[in-house]
């Protein structure tokens, strides 16, 4: 009974201590599932552990979350999924990055688990925020208005480029040429 109590207390400690060790790097544009439970309301994200994903999504690995921007930087979108009423805090090494927009508890409504069914909609939080170039540290915490008898708290999150200002240029200059031959094409039906 003694060597199973010890072989047990062991276990426990190594699996702790694995967790622990989890943290680390994300892919760039890629969607990431994170999920608060009534135990973690004070926590930063972590990984589902079995919920079902967004396709094309991830799990990631456990807070913070790191990652390089190239010279002109990247945006951090974070989105509210299943129920709306939870707002976000992002913080980058410590530092607040933002906070997603606040939206009222709701559960009349339920845009399910896929983040492309949740995306901008004004009735679920979100933020998109700039990140400068070089490391990042984020971790994701649920805003202290945000805590309800409802669990578990769902949002996702992705890194991704900044756009090239070349890339920009070349889709204003698109985007322009299309509106051109718009407005003949418009002159030109009696």
């Amino acid at each position: 009974m003694e060597g199973t109590r010890l072989w047990s207390i062991l276990a426990i400690a190594l699996l702790l201590t694995a967790c622990a060790a989890q943290a680390g790097p994300i892919e760039l544009g890629v969607w990431y599932q994170i999920v608060w439970s009534q135990y973690m309301a004070m926590d930063p994200g972590y990984p589902c552990g079995g919920c079902l994903l967004a396709s094309g999504s991830q799990e990631p690995d456990l807070p913070p979350w790191t990652f390089v921007l190239p010279s002109n930087g990247g945006v951090i979108t974070v989105q509210d999924v299943f129920l709306p009423g939870e707002a976000y805090h992002i913080f980058d090494f410590g530092v607040l990055v933002g906070t997603t927009s606040s939206a009222p508890l709701d559960i009349e409504y339920d845009c399910g688990y896929d983040v492309y069914h949740c995306l901008g909609h004004p009735k679920w939080s979100w933020g998109r925020f700039p990140l400068g170039p070089g490391a990042h540290s984020i971790v994701i915490t649920l805003a202290p208005t945000s805590w309800s008898p409802l669990f578990p708290y769902m949002g996702y999150f992705r890194v991704d480029h900044a756009p090239e200002p070349a890339t920009l240029l070349l889709s204003g200059a698109g985007l322009a040429a299309f509106a051109l031959v718009h407005r003949r094409r418009k002159r030109r039906t009696p």
